[in-house]
C-alpha cells in the first residue's frame, strides 16, 4: 500500500511538472517574434515534427505590403500564420483552428 502511495504521488509530481512547461501556442508564438523565420523553417522540416509527419508542403504566400505569411501546422486543426517582413525576420502570427490552446 506504502509503494502505490509513493507511486501515485510520483506520477502526480511527474504530470504536474511536465504539464505546467507546455506553453500555450500564443504564448510560444509570441516568443518567436523577432526571431528569423529559416529558424522555424528548420524546425518544420524536422522529421520528428508533426509537419512533417502529415506530409506537410511548405506553404509561403506574397503579401500586398512587401511581407510574406509563412503556414506552420502545429497540431490537427492548429495553423499558425507567420508574417515575415523582407529581411526574414517574424514580425507577427495569427492562430486559426479549434485545436489552438
Amino acid at each position: 500500500m506504502k509503494q502505490l502511495f509513493v507511486l501515485v504521488v510520483f506520477l502526480t509530481l511527474l504530470l504536474s511538472g511536465c504539464l505546467s512547461q507546455i506553453a500555450p501556442v500564443s504564448e510560444a508564438a509570441t516568443s518567436w517574434i523577432g526571431h528569423p523565420i529559416a529558424e522555424r523553417e528548420a524546425l518544420v522540416r524536422d522529421p520528428n515534427s508533426y509537419a512533417s509527419r502529415i506530409g506537410w508542403r511548405e506553404t509561403l504566400r506574397r503579401l500586398d505590403n512587401g511581407n510574406a505569411v509563412y503556414i506552420e501546422p502545429v497540431r490537427k486543426e492548429c495553423l499558425i500564420y507567420w508574417e515575415v517582413n523582407q529581411q526574414g525576420i517574424i514580425v507577427s502570427y495569427k492562430l486559426e483552428g479549434d485545436r489552438c490552446y
